[in-house]
Parts: structure tokens; C-alpha cells; sequence
């Protein structure tokens, strides 16, 4: 994915936060936190998502996986994106004013927690 490979060119980075979902009256509630010593990956790893956000926005095609193609489907449809940067990480709401859209937000909040979930769980190796 055009977008998810930035968190993914560094898998260390990736042990040590943490990507959470929480329903809100209007939509979603993203927090993503990440130890001190992965700050720095994680801010540029952000940098560039951003980056290639502003990309697509543009116009140019980029290769979406579907969880980043849900979103940006939902961008394009209305849903509004407020970032919030922390010294742990960020806080991002997704909301709309349209109940139709804070449905499938919380849909795609439930979906994504699940799949994280299930990346997350402890193999019979470890």
C-alpha cells in the first residue's frame, strides 16, 4: 500500500506503538501512541503519509490496501480529518454530520480493530 509501506519500512517501529479506534457521537477517534525511542521513525513515517495524502488529493493514482481505500473513499465523500499531534503520537477524528457516513466510520473503526487484533496476537511460536 502507497500509504501503509511508510509505517512499514520500519518493522522495529512497529513493535512499539500501539493504533487504537474508539466510536464517537459523529464518527471516529484514532490514537496511535509510540514509545520515546521510535518518536523520531514515527514522525517521519507520518511526514510521508502525509505526503503521499497530499499526493492523492492532487490527483495522482496511488496503490491503496483496502483499509486505506475505505478511508480515502470516505474522505472523498465528505467525512472531515482532524489531526491532532501529542508527544506520544497523534490523535486523529474522522466525523461527519451525516449518519450514513458515521455508520460505515464506525464500521470501518470495528473492521480495522479486528484486523490489527488479529496482526497483533501472539503465535503458537512465541
Amino acid at each position: 500500500c502507497g500509504m501503509c509501506k511508510h509505517l512499514g519500512a520500519n518493522l522495529e517501529m512497529l513493535e512499539h506503538m500501539t493504533w487504537n479506534h474508539y466510536d464517537v457521537k459523529n464518527g471516529i477517534m484514532s490514537v496511535c501512541t509510540v514509545e520515546d525511542d521510535y518518536a523520531e521513525a514515527y514522525a517521519t513515517a507520518s511526514k510521508l503519509m502525509g505526503e503521499t495524502g497530499a499526493k492523492m488529493m492532487a490527483g495522482e493514482e496511488v496503490s491503496l490496501c483496502g483499509m486505506c481505500t475505505e478511508m480515502s473513499g470516505m474522505m472523498m465523500a465528505g467525512a472531515n480529518m482532524e489531526l491532532v499531534t501529542t508527544g506520544f503520537g497523534n490523535i486523529r477524528l474522522v466525523t461527519s454530520n451525516d449518519e450514513a457516513m458515521v455508520t460505515k466510520l464506525h464500521a470501518w473503526a470495528e473492521k480495522t480493530s479486528a484486523e490489527t487484533a488479529k496482526m497483533n496476537a501472539p503465535t503458537e511460536k512465541e
